[in-house]
């Protein structure tokens, strides 16, 4: 009798073990962390709407350094090929048919820039990093994308905007670029003041005008940007204003 009751005992305690089990499998289960998570076995309708607009979208590819040539006196396509070409692509087309581009040629940039696709003007400055700057000029190309509509264009306008290292074409870049109705990009012109300083008599114009600026921000990051330049604590932007312009 007692041994009956101990293997009652015994199980109904292996009974409990595997209730405990399967409770603690239930919980970390697969199955329970999509649920708790919010992701359910099947995909709904929004779901797929969004993973096929996803499958869609076109990727911008990365940069990635490569030599650019000029085009030469026979090219395989003439100017008005490419520009056939590019335009009858779609979006995805289009990208990829400027990433994978090699030679330079103004009237197929100009023409991406101006694209109805933020993606392929993207795409189309980060080309303009691979152009040897010593032999075009860049800066017609940088100051469309630094006055373009989309803050994603001029963002990626700003970062080659850091590359170049011609003295000149920086300065006809932001001469152009300050009139820009876009504030980041007035900033950004500000800042480049400091990469100019040996050359600063050639850019007191500019300074000035950016002192005169009708937004606070750059305003005072001009002060800023004037009082180390000329070693000064400006305290106010006409302070500034009347300095340069004497001096």
């Amino acid at each position: 009798m007692k041994k009956a009751w101990m293997v009652i005992i015994i199980f109904a305690s292996l009974l409990a073990l595997a209730g405990a089990g399967f409770v603690i499998f239930n919980k970390v289960s697969p199955a329970n962390l999509d649920k708790k998570l919010g992701i359910s076995g099947k995909n709904t309708s929004a779901q797929n709407s969004s993973m096929k607009q996803f499958s869609r979208k076109a990727r911008i590819p990365k940069s990635s350094p490569r030599k650019i040539v000029l085009r030469s006196q026979t090219p395989v396509k003439s100017s008005a090929e490419m520009l056939e070409e590019f335009s009858s692509m779609d979006e995805v087309g289009r990208i990829r048919f400027i990433s994978a581009l090699n030679s330079y040629e103004p009237s197929l940039l100009k023409l991406a820039l101006a694209d109805k696709s933020k993606d392929v003007r993207i795409t189309a400055v980060r080309f303009i990093s691979f152009i040897p700057e010593d032999q075009v000029d860049i800066s017609p190309f940088l100051t469309m994308a630094l006055d373009d509509e989309s803050a994603e264009v001029r963002e990626e306008a700003r970062n080659v905007m850091d590359s170049v290292n011609d003295d000149d074409s920086m300065l006809r870049i932001i001469g152009t670029s300050i009139n820009s109705k876009h504030v980041d990009t007035r900033l950004k012109c500000v800042t480049e003041f400091n990469n100019l300083g040996a050359s600063k008599g050639n850019f007191k114009k500019l300074m000035l005008k950016t002192l005169n600026d009708d937004d606070a921000n750059v305003r005072n990051t001009s002060i800023a940007t004037a009082s180390s330049l000329w070693d000064k604590e400006f305290e106010s932007g006409q302070e500034a204003v009347e300095y340069i312009s004497n001096n």
